[in-house]
C-alpha cells in the first residue's frame, strides 16, 4: 500500500516504516516467539504473500560450539559460531514473528574450531532469498563456511513456492549441476563462486552477503556482493553480477568490482541496492536506485545498457 517497511537487525529484527525510503520513522524492536527468543537472529530476506502473510528468513549464529577456540581476536563471547538459516512468518507486517524451523542446519557435526577466522566455525549464512518471476521457486544465495575448501564460497539452493508454509526439509542445494542435496541433514554444496584461499586461514577471499533484485530497466536479475580480503573479513570491495534466469547458477556473469574501500575510505560491508519508486524495494528496482553500504546510503546507482 502506501507504507514502506524496512527491517534492520542486531541479534533481533527491528522494523521501521514510512511513506518512502527518505521518510522513515525510527525502528522499533520486533517480537519473536518463545522458540526463538534467546537466539541471535538477523532477518535477511522477506516475501509478502497475497493473503497478507509475511515470510522471512533469518541468519542465526549459534554460539559456544568451540569449547577452546584458538583465535584471540574474537568479537564477543561465544565466537566462532555455527551459522544456519531459519524460516519465520508474520501476520502483522513483521511486528511479531513465529518460527517455522531451520531450513539449513549448517551441518553442526562438521566444524573447524582451530581456524584463524573469528566469526564462523562452520555452517551457512550471510544470504539472500529471491523468488523467481514464474513463482516456481525461492532461491537461497548463501555463503558456505565449511571446513573443506572445495565447499567454501557463494552457493545456491531452492525451495518450491508451494512449500513456503511448511519449509523444513524442502530446500535442496545445487551440487555438481543438480538440485539434489538436502539443506537439512548434511547435504553437499558446489559453490558457483568458489573461494580463493581458505575461509579459515589468513588468505580468506570470500564473496558474501548477496543482495538480489529484478531490474525493470535491464530486464535482468542483479546481484551485488561483498568480498573479504583476510580472515578478519576486512573488505576487498563490492562486486556486481547479472543473470537472465535463476535456475542455472552458471548463467551469472563474471563478478565485476565496482566499489573499492581503499579509494572510498568507507567501511564497506552489507552492500545493497534499493529502488526508490513507489512499489520498489531491495527486490525490485529500475534504472536509478540507492546504493547502501553498512546500512547507509550516500550514493545513487544508475544502470546503462551495454551495446
Amino acid at each position: 500500500g502506501d507504507t514502506l517497511y524496512v527491517f534492520n537487525s542486531w541479534e533481533r529484527p527491528w522494523r521501521g516504516e514510512g511513506t518512502d525510503l527518505l521518510n522513515l520513522k525510527r525502528g522499533t524492536k520486533t517480537e519473536v516467539d518463545a522458540d526463538s527468543e534467546k537466539l541471535w537472529l538477523w532477518l535477511e530476506s522477506t516475501w509478502k504473500d497475497d493473503d497478507g502473510t509475511l515470510y522471512g528468513w533469518v541468519h542465526n549464529e549459534f554460539p559456544n560450539v568451540c569449547p577452546s577456540p584458538k583465535q584471540t581476536n574474537l568479537p564477543a563471547d561465544g565466537y566462532p559460531v555455527l551459522s544456519r538459516i531459519g524460516a519465520v512468518k508474520s501476520l502483522d507486517n513483521g511486528l511479531n514473528w513465529r518460527s517455522q524451523g531451520f531450513v539449513f542446519d549448517g551441518r553442526p557435526n562438521n566444524l573447524k574450531c582451530d581456524g584463524l577466522g573469528p566469526w564462523y566455525a562452520g555452517g551457512v549464512g550471510d544470504f539472500g532469498v529471491t523468488l523467481d518471476r514464474e513463482k516456481k521457486y525461492f532461491y537461497f544465495f548463501f555463503s558456505s563456511f565449511a571446513p573443506d575448501v572445495a565447499e567454501q564460497g557463494l552457493c545456491v539452493a531452492r525451495m518450491p513456492f508451494e512449500d513456503r508454509a511448511n519449509p523444513v526439509g524442502k530446500v535442496m542445494i545445487w551440487h555438481e549441476g543438480k538440485w539434489d542435496q538436502p539443506a537439512v541433514g548434511g547435504g553437499k554444496v558446489t559453490p558457483f563462486l568458489p573461494v580463493v584461499g581458505d575461509v579459515h586461514a589468513v588468505e580468506c577471499f570470500l564473496h558474501w552477503g548477496p543482495s538480489i533484485h529484478w531490474n525493470t530497466y535491464l530486464n535482468k536479475y542483479v546481484m551485488v556482493v561483498n568480498r573479504t580480503k583476510d580472515s578478519e573479513w576486512e573488505s576487498e570491495g563490492q562486486y556486481i553480477l547479472f543473470a537472465d534466469r535463476l535456475d542455472d547458477p552458471s548463467a551469472w556473469s563474471k563478478p565485476v568490482k565496482f566499489m573499492d574501500p581503499a579509494k572510498s575510505k568507507e567501511r564497506s560491508w552489507y552492500v545493497q541496492i534499493v529502488g526508490t519508486q513507489k512499489g520498489e524495494t531491495d527486490k525490485l528496482a529500475s534504472q536509478k536506485a540507492r546504493l547502501f553500504l553498512d546500512g547507509k546510503s550516500t550514493r545513487e546507482i544508475q544502470f546503462e545498457k551495454g551495446e
